[in-house]
């Protein structure tokens, strides 16, 4: 009887625990207004939304350079360089620049560019 008691206690043990994992939210907010088209994507532990999509929100224009693979994010007077498949992405505005580390690199998934958020 206390081997049945131990089994059953041990087998409810096992069946309760439970692993967390974060939830990956389906919708993107920009200062409290939904951001349309911006489901985000978990990859490599890091939250990636889509570049163009979020850009476009914030009303900046994205142009995208095929020959050196690189997305450049321009408003106002500021642009934005991100190359693709690179750890960094460059700053500039008016005659100074500065390099940013990135998590994870700008990645092309669904044919559209993704960066971390």
């Amino acid at each position: 009887m206390k081997k049945m008691i131990g089994a059953i206690t041990a087998a409810c043990l096992l069946m309760s625990s439970s692993s967390a994992y974060a939830a990956v939210p389906d919708k993107v907010y920009m200062e409290n207004v939904e951001v349309p088209n911006a489901a985000p994507v978990l990859k490599d532990g890091r939250l990636l939304v889509p570049l163009r999509t979020l850009a476009n929100s914030i009303h900046a224009t994205v142009s995208w350079d095929a020959k050196t693979q690189t997305a450049t994010v321009r408003k106002w007077s500021e642009k934005v360089v991100i190359p693709l498949g690179k750890n960094a992405a460059v700053v500039k505005q008016g005659d100074g620049s500065t390099k940013i580390k990135l998590d994870v690199p700008m990645q092309k998934i669904h044919n559209q560019m993704y960066v971390p958020l």
